[in-house]
């Protein structure tokens, strides 16, 4: 594991190759979508925020989780079979979209590339509570739990890990 991706020797601005897969890994409001839009074009980045607003009533619609996941995983594979670069906006928890999300990228023989942020609980607690729809807290002490423990995991997985401190 890297500790910045900005240091992965590309000569993009992102600091990435282009074309690439890049997923973002951590909890809710570790900074996962502000780091993204500071690096990447906005047709870069695929949220399932957005998508949950998209196919459901808003970016917190439980019930449309499972047809915004399913188009997502549509994107990913279109983008990265037309070898473009797609960044990955979700928590990135799940092994198993992440397998799904590799299987995409290495049919268009795509780098794939995992950005684990490791942002303590205080901070995004903090973060939390700012928001207008806060994020119940035992979700999020959960989400930080995992992703500190994730790492190794998703790099036996095939991805190359950077980490966001």
């Amino acid at each position: 594991m890297t500790d910045s991706p900005d240091d992965s020797g590309s000569s993009s601005d992102s600091g990435f190759p282009s074309p690439s897969l890049v997923v973002l890994v951590g909890a809710s409001r570790s900074g996962k979508s502000t780091w993204a839009a500071a690096r990447f074009d906005s047709n870069e980045i695929v949220s399932l925020s957005e998508l949950n607003s998209i196919v459901g009533k808003d970016t917190y619609d439980s019930m449309a989780g499972p047809d915004a996941y399913d188009l997502l995983g549509r994107i990913v594979a279109m983008r990265t079979r037309r070898g473009l670069t797609v960044v990955i906006d979700t928590d990135g928890l799940e092994k198993r979209w992440r397998l799904r999300w590799l299987d995409a990228a290495a049919g268009g023989s795509i780098p794939t590339y995992a950005v684990i942020f490791a942002s303590d609980l205080s901070t995004c607690v903090a973060r939390n509570a700012l928001s207008t729809r806060p994020r119940p807290e035992a979700v999020i002490k959960r989400q930080v739990m995992r992703t500190f423990e994730i790492g190794p995991e998703i790099e036996s997985e095939g991805f190359e890990v950077f980490v966001v401190r």
